[in-house]
C-alpha cells in the first residue's frame, strides 16, 4: 500500500524488514521469500531501479523453480515481468527470450484461452513490433483468442488502477491495429 501511495522510503523499510524475517524464519529458499521478492521488485520498478527489480525477479524465479519446477505459473510470471521491465528500458532484444518463454509456459500450464496467456502474448507481440519484426508480431497477436476483447477487458477492470492503466491501452492498441 505504501508503494502505491508514493511512500517509497517507508515501503522499502517494511519490505526489507519483512524479507529479513522471512529468511530467518523460513530459510532463503522458501516460496514466501520469493513472494516478498516480487513485492520488492515492484517497488524497484516503480522507483526506476530496473536492475534491482530484475535481480529480485530472477531470484524469485530460481526459488520457484526449485520449489515447483521450471513449468509453473509463478516462473512464467517472473519471466513476464523481467521481459516487461527490459522492454520498458528499450532493451527489446534482451527482453525477447523471457517474453517467448513466458508465452510458452503460460500456454502450456494455463492454456491458450487463459487471460494471462493472452497478456503474455500481447507483450511478446509488442516486443516483436519494437524490434521491427512485424510479420512475427502479427502472427503472435492474431493468435490471441477471439474472446480476448470481452474477457480480457472484463478481467482488467478488476485490477488495481495502476495495473489497469498500464494494460488497457496496450490491449486496445493491439485490438485496433492488428486484429480488426
Amino acid at each position: 500500500i505504501y508503494t502505491t501511495q508514493g511512500f517509497h522510503a517507508r515501503a522499502r523499510q517494511l519490505l526489507q524488514r519483512s524479507h529479513e524475517i522471512r529468511i530467518k524464519a523460513l530459510g532463503t529458499d522458501h516460496v514466501s521469500v520469493a513472494e516478498g521478492l516480487l513485492n520488492q521488485a515492484y517497488l524497484h520498478r516503480v522507483t526506476g531501479e530496473f536492475k534491482e527489480a530484475v535481480a529480485c525477479l530472477a531470484q524469485a524465479k530460481r526459488i520457484w523453480e526449485r520449489a515447483y519446477g521450471a513449468r509453473h505459473p509463478a516462473v512464467a510470471n517472473c519471466l513476464f515481468h523481467i521481459a516487461s521491465i527490459l522492454s520498458e528500458q528499450g532493451k527489446h532484444e534482451q527482453a525477447l527470450p523471457s517474453a517467448e518463454r513466458a508465452v510458452e509456459l503460460t500456454t502450456e500450464v494455463l492454456g491458450t484461452n487463459h487471460h494471462l496467456t493472452s497478456i503474455a502474448q500481447s507483450d511478446l507481440g509488442n516486443i516483436l513490433l519494437r524490434l521491427g519484426r512485424t510479420e512475427e508480431a502479427r502472427r503472435v497477436l492474431s493468435a490471441l483468442p477471439d474472446r480476448l476483447e470481452g474477457s480480457l477487458r472484463k478481467r482488467l477492470t478488476g485490477l488495481a488502477p495502476s495495473g489497469r492503466e498500464r494494460l488497457i491501452p496496450r490491449v486496445n492498441m493491439y485490438l485496433e491495429n492488428f486484429l480488426y
